[in-house]
């Protein structure tokens, strides 16, 4: 079995293989074969999770919050993120689809 939640890049034999040939001479020879695996971060793996429990994934503590004034920083949830950027995105997303509307 083999976890299949976030892993990072590294390496992993895939093939041994071995040999031996007589003749005039006794040859034996053995072959391991690597293959380089990559990585899988914490953030891929929630993402590719069903769409029912990314509701949870909302209250993990993904985003970091810097304040201009003081220059400190704090980890917030992704909601909370979520839900000081939505204002501007919407507003910016109206207003070029209303720049589209006017030239047709």
């Amino acid at each position: 079995l083999e976890s299949l939640g976030p892993y990072s890049t590294g390496w992993e034999r895939t093939e041994k293989q071995y040999g031996m040939q007589a003749g005039n001479y006794i040859i034996l020879q053995a072959n391991l074969t690597w293959h380089k695996r990559r990585g899988q971060t914490l953030k891929h793996h929630r993402l590719q999770q069903e769409d029912d429990s990314l509701i949870g994934f909302l209250e993990d503590l993904w985003g970091v919050q810097v304040s201009f004034c003081t220059g400190v920083a704090r980890r917030v949830p992704l909601r909370e993120m979520i839900a000081d950027l939505l204002p501007v995105f919407a507003n910016f997303y109206i207003t070029k689809m209303d720049e589209g509307c006017m030239w047709k």
